[in-house]
């Protein structure tokens, strides 16, 4: 092994660990449970497959408001979510990917229309057409006598 004297790491997990602690004993018991429920909505998040009612009624987060302003103030929880979001989107990714494999054809027709201009359809929608009304039309055919 090499001789490392003298070299001093710059992290040091232990003076790391007691500055966390330092930090967290500052906090009020306010922030302690903002910090428990922003975690709580983490693990909902990810286990609830994204959904984000499902996750904050989980965490006891009454609004979305609330969320909204921790994405707006924390960027550390927005960037979390992000990630969650990252994950399930290469997953889904990767299971479409697997079912194009396996010649499944909704999927393949899934794929082509999202990345191939030439097989996007466009829907029109046709304004529904009414019947005449059935008394015009007799206004408007001839009466024996204009014969």
């Amino acid at each position: 092994m090499e001789n490392n004297e003298g070299y001093e790491s710059p992290y040091n997990p232990e003076a790391d660990w007691l500055a966390r602690k330092k930090k967290i004993e500052k906090l009020s018991e306010q922030q302690l449970r903002t910090l428990d429920k922003k975690h709580k909505f983490l693990v909902a998040y990810q286990s609830s497959g994204g959904n984000v009612s499902k996750a904050c009624r989980i965490a006891g987060i009454r609004s979305r408001k609330t969320l909204y302003n921790w994405f707006k103030n924390d960027p550390d929880f927005k960037e979390a979510v992000e990630s969650t979001l990252r994950i399930q989107r290469d997953y889904i990714e990767d299971v479409l990917m697997m079912k194009i494999a396996m010649n499944h054809g909704p999927s393949i027709r899934y794929f082509l229309r999202k990345i191939h201009p030439e097989y996007q359809t466009t829907k029109t929608c046709m304004p529904p057409q009414r019947p005449d009304n059935p008394w015009k039309r007799w206004e408007k055919m001839p009466w024996p006598d204009d014969v």
